[in-house]
C-alpha cells in the first residue's frame, strides 16, 4: 500500500463497497425470507415463531454478507422485525442487552475502534 499519509503512517483503507448492489441485495434477502417461509416446508417440531426466527436469522446473516445497509442497521432491522413478526416481546428481545458481558464486549469493540480510528493502535 503506498504511504501518502502526512505523518508517514499507513493509510486506514476505507470501507469497501458491498459485493452487489444495494437493491439487488435487498430483492435477494427478500427471496430468501420467502423461500424459507412459503417455499420451504416448516418441520412438525418447530413451532411457527422458531420458523419465523430461523427466517429472521438467515437474512440477518445474508444481510451482513451482501452490505446492502450497515451492519447496525441490519441488527436494529432483525431485532425490530422480531418484535414485529410476533417472535419475542419487547422484554425478550430486549434481554439480551441487559447482560454486563454483552456491554463489555462491545465497550472493547468501540475502544478498539477508536484506538484504530486515531492511529493509536499503530
Amino acid at each position: 500500500m503506498k504511504n501518502d499519509s502526512p505523518d508517514g503512517g499507513e493509510q486506514i483503507p476505507a470501507e469497501e463497497p458491498p459485493p452487489v448492489p444495494p437493491l439487488i441485495s435487498f430483492v435477494l434477502v427478500a427471496l430468501i425470507a420467502v423461500a424459507i417461509l412459503y417455499l420451504i416446508p416448516r418441520p412438525a417440531k418447530i413451532t411457527v415463531q422458531g420458523w419465523r426466527l430461523l427466517t429472521i436469522f438467515v437474512c440477518t446473516v445474508a444481510t451482513l454478507m451482501l452490505r446492502p445497509i450497515s451492519v447496525g442497521a441490519a441488527v436494529l432491522t432483525a431485532l425490530t422485525v422480531t418484535v414485529l413478526g410476533r417472535v419475542f416481546t419487547v422484554t425478550q428481545a430486549l434481554s439480551g442487552y441487559a447482560s454486563n458481558i454483552v456491554w463489555l464486549v462491545m465497550a472493547a469493540f468501540f475502544i478498539a475502534r477508536a484506538l484504530i480510528n486515531s492511529g493509536l493502535a499503530r
